[in-house]
């Protein structure tokens, strides 16, 4: 029961849209010139802990929207990552950072490891039943 309600085409659609508004929401967010961002130290541990929460809402998105391809996720959501990185690098008015991209995959890798171990648990209980 639970997993037909959770395969109804207008969760999906949703789930899949709400994956793609946050990269959109999340790059212009990424790219935007500092003076439109609160004033951070150059290494900051809180900077960090924000770019992974960001990935693993990216992450958990995009896993729900997408349950079976969670090595594409997990791929796309790196490059996407050190993309950002290179881009605001060339910006001029951002600082790509080698140790943003390392939280970015974090948050990535955290959620990944979960869905695969939930993933694994639920398949075992289901080959366990008799």
């Amino acid at each position: 029961m639970i997993k037909a309600i959770w395969q109804h085409p207008v969760w999906r659609k949703s789930l899949i849209a709400a994956f793609y508004a946050s990269l959109g929401l999340f790059t212009v967010l990424f790219l935007m010139p500092t003076e439109f961002l609160p004033d951070e130290s150059i290494f900051s541990w809180w900077d960090k802990a924000q770019h992974a929460l960001v990935f693993a809402v990216l992450a958990l998105l995009g896993l729900l929207a997408y349950p079976t391809r969670i090595h594409l996720i997990f791929w796309g959501l790196l490059i996407y990552g050190a993309v950002i990185e290179v881009l605001q690098s060339l910006s001029g008015w951002r600082q790509g950072d080698v140790y943003d991209w390392y939280a970015d995959t974090m948050g990535v890798v955290l959620v990944c490891i979960c869905a695969l171990a939930i993933k694994i648990l639920f398949l075992s209980r289901r080959t366990l039943k008799p």
